[in-house]
């Protein structure tokens, strides 16, 4: 198997969907600026985290990946819902990764140094 070639056309295939969400989005918006997604961060990452992928790699599925996101949507409308502040919110995802991330780590590795 051809590790490089096939991390090298993964890599093109997420820039090319990466290009693609940037024009939809700029599409619904009409302008555009670096900084203008960097409300969806957090969020994207809480549900890669809590759908089970463990941050420092290992096993993970786009199903879960989905279950996940469906659970940090879910948590993002019911502190609408409530009147929870925005910033409070970003506290909230924070606390979430955290408590993901201390759940999926392998304890057997934390002596390991990569």
């Amino acid at each position: 198997m051809k590790v490089v070639r096939i991390k090298s056309i993964a890599f093109a295939i997420s820039a090319l969907f990466a290009g693609f969400a940037g024009l939809l989005f700029l599409s619904q918006t009409g302008y555009s600026s670096p900084a203008m997604a960097n409300s969806y961060l957090l969020p994207a990452i809480v549900g890669v985290v809590v759908g089970g992928t463990a941050i420092s790699g290992g096993v993970g599925s786009v199903g879960a990946a989905i279950i996940g996101s469906l659970i940090a949507v879910m948590v993002r409308l019911g502190t609408v819902m409530v009147g929870l502040s925005p910033a409070y919110q970003q506290i909230l995802f924070g606390l979430m990764v955290l408590i993901s991330v201390s759940l999926t780590i392998d304890r057997a590795k934390i002596g390991i140094i990569k």
